[in-house]
Formats: C-alpha cells, sequence, structure tokens
C-alpha cells in the first residue's frame, strides 16, 4: 500500500513568499540589464509596476512622508506625485495633489512624462516614489532629480523611494553616495531617511545651489549577485 503524502499544504505565508521572490527576480532582472521601460512591452511594464509596488503594499510610503514633513508646510501645500498607480493623499485635506505617470492605471493620474512637465506655480513636495528605478538609463534617473528640483518651490522637499536592493545589491550605489550625489543636484543632505527591509526612504530639501562643487565619485564596488543600478550624470 502506498504511503501518504506527508506534503505541507500551502499557506498564505508560502503564497507571500513565493510572490516576494517573483517580484525581486523581476526587478532584478530589468535593473541586471539595464533596460529602459519605454523599450518594454506593456505587460512587461505593467507587471514591473505590480512588482516594484509590493513593498508599497507592505508599508505606505505616504504615512512616512506626511511624519516626515517638517511642522509649517504650507497649506494648502502643493504636491506632486509622479508615477502614481493609486493617488494616497486625494483625504489629506491640507494637501493639494497632482499625480501623474507614463502609464495611468486611475483615472485620477495625469498621463505625462516628469522630464517634460511644467508646472509655472511650482510644487512645495515632489514625490519620486518607486520612480527613479523605472528608467533604465542613469542619465535619465540623473535628470528625474534634476527636473524634480526645477519644479519645486524655493524650500520645497524631494520624497524619494527607492527598492531596498538598489541602494544596498548595487555595484555602483550606496546609502552614502546618493546623498552626495543629492547635494551636488542642489537639495540638502538628509533631512530624513529610513532603510526598511525592502525600500529606501529619504526626505531632501532644496537649496539654493544647483549643482554646486564637484560631482562625487561613484562607487564600483565587488558585490556577489550586485545589480547595475546607478544614478551619475
Amino acid at each position: 500500500m502506498a504511503k501518504a503524502s506527508r506534503r505541507r499544504p500551502l499557506t498564505l505565508d508560502d503564497l507571500k513568499v513565493k510572490e516576494k521572490v517573483e517580484n525581486n527576480v523581476l526587478i532584478s532582472q530589468v535593473h541586471a540589464e539595464n533596460k529602459t521601460l519605454k523599450g518594454l512591452p506593456e505587460d512587461v511594464i505593467d507587471s514591473y509596476q505590480m512588482a516594484s509596488l509590493y513593498g508599497n503594499r507592505i508599508f505606505d510610503s505616504s504615512k512616512w512622508l506626511l511624519k516626515s514633513l517638517p511642522d509649517g508646510m504650507p497649506k494648502p501645500c502643493r504636491l506632486l506625485d509622479v508615477g502614481c498607480l493609486k493617488p494616497s493623499y486625494t483625504k489629506i485635506k491640507w494637501i493639494q495633489p497632482t499625480y501623474i505617470d507614463l502609464h495611468p492605471k486611475h483615472p485620477s493620474v495625469r498621463k505625462a512624462d516628469l522630464l517634460e512637465y511644467n508646472d509655472e506655480a511650482g510644487f512645495d513636495v515632489v514625490c519620486l516614489a518607486l520612480v527613479l528605478n523605472f528608467a533604465g538609463c542613469y542619465k535619465a534617473r540623473f535628470q528625474m532629480l534634476r527636473k524634480a528640483r526645477f519644479l519645486l518651490k524655493e524650500g520645497g522637499y524631494l520624497f524619494v523611494v527607492l527598492p531596498r536592493a538598489c541602494m544596498m545589491n548595487s555595484r555602483f550605489m550606496t546609502v552614502d553616495y546618493f546623498e552626495k550625489l543629492l547635494q551636488y543636484v542642489g537639495f540638502t543632505g538628509y533631512v530624513k531617511s529610513h532603510l526598511s527591509n525592502k525600500l529606501f526612504f529619504c526626505l531632501v530639501k532644496k537649496t539654493n545651489l544647483e549643482c554646486s562643487g564637484t560631482c562625487p565619485e561613484q562607487p564600483n564596488l565587488v558585490i556577489n549577485g550586485g545589480n547595475n543600478f546607478k544614478i551619475k550624470p
């Protein structure tokens, strides 16, 4: 008589682990090959967006930003949320949000490219939450930082969220280098920063100097399995 199978039934935790692994593999493949999303099929773009959003489902980045902004912010506070898949600030009465994305998935999100977007009034906050990692070209990522600064009012704040792997498992990126790069672009050092199991968060403030001093030297680390994510002029 054949023995009964002792295979453990698939649990919800197992499914979560499987989803997490698949998301990480997809993100790593895109960055390892340094591809640009503009050249990928729509279904791959959708999958990548969902994979990058996985960590944000676990920890809502908008909550971190709202807790991290200093007292005395303008009211209404004009906020530009770039790469928005689902509006997060609509119910916050003192926030006046504008949502844009290259491939909108929600009726409240405008179809727009950050690098081509303009607003004469300027914003108090620009959010690049899981956005820089969407651009396959390192120069485009740098230009996105510069454009975000251009769209900010004097003393405005830039909020950046990146997958942890982009900061901690790249041959060309460290937390320290990213801070120096932001300072070179024309921001302060980190006003606040946080590194979770899945994501890196930081908040910086616009300064009066743009691309001042010398551009920091990009690291070139030897990391087993490291990806190619980088940002430089």
